[in-house]
């Protein structure tokens, strides 16, 4: 709703930049509040991308009247996009539903995007940074989609009692990043697992918690 409201904002307005910043902050909570209350799901993993998609959208049909970039960032722009259609393709192939795997990369580049925006007002540089970032996370995302029934293999060795243990197993013998699926929630955070998405394990009907281990 918020993203909308942008829509009736001049960009040259406080209330426009007001309702950006709450915005941005709604939506990094909304992660911060599933994780802490246990709600996460697919579902609502799917509607926090696409949430992003149409603050995005809102703030460029706002802004790129008012801004000056030039043409070579919407090429680049327009191969990012295209990656990232490209990794969706390959979920639908490979898993037969869509994957928005919350990677630490897209993480860090939507924050600075958004912490971007405002900067282009005066300068490109900001963008180009948060482009190149974009880049790295869109070849990065389509890499965990692609790979990701191989990884699985490898991050079921061992993680019962010594999840530490068995990562440094792991990594000694080249297998990084690993991946693990588990129902518990908060257990392997201590052992800095970082939680991904919602994903279906070997001959499962449910979902269960999907972490990552660089």
């Amino acid at each position: 709703m918020g993203a909308f409201c942008l829509l009736l904002c001049s960009p040259t307005r406080v209330a426009f930049w007001v309702i950006y910043g709450l915005c941005g902050i709604s939506d990094m909570m909304d992660g911060f509040l599933a994780r802490k209350l246990h709600a996460e799901s697919k579902a609502g993993a799917v509607l926090d991308s696409v949430a992003d998609l149409c603050f995005v959208a809102c703030c460029a049909i706002k802004l790129m009247p008012v801004l000056q970039i030039p043409s070579w960032l919407w090429i680049w722009a327009g191969v990012i996009v295209l990656i990232k259609l490209v990794n969706q393709v390959s979920a639908l192939a490979a898993y037969k539903h869509l994957c928005f795997p919350h990677t630490l990369a897209n993480k860090l580049t939507g924050l600075l995007l958004f912490l971007s925006v405002p900067m282009t007002c005066w300068s490109v540089v900001p963008i180009a940074i948060v482009a190149g970032v974009a880049t790295f996370a869109a070849i990065q995302e389509g890499h965990f989609i692609r790979t990701r029934k191989i990884e699985y293999r490898y991050s079921f060795i061992t993680l019962r009692e010594r999840p530490v243990q068995a990562v440094e197993d792991l990594r000694a013998k080249g297998i990084s990043p690993v991946y693990l699926l588990t129902d518990h929630t908060g257990f392997y955070e201590r052992y800095g697992w970082e939680f991904l998405c919602m994903a279906h394990g070997d001959s499962e009907s449910y979902l269960s918690r999907m972490y990552v281990h660089y």
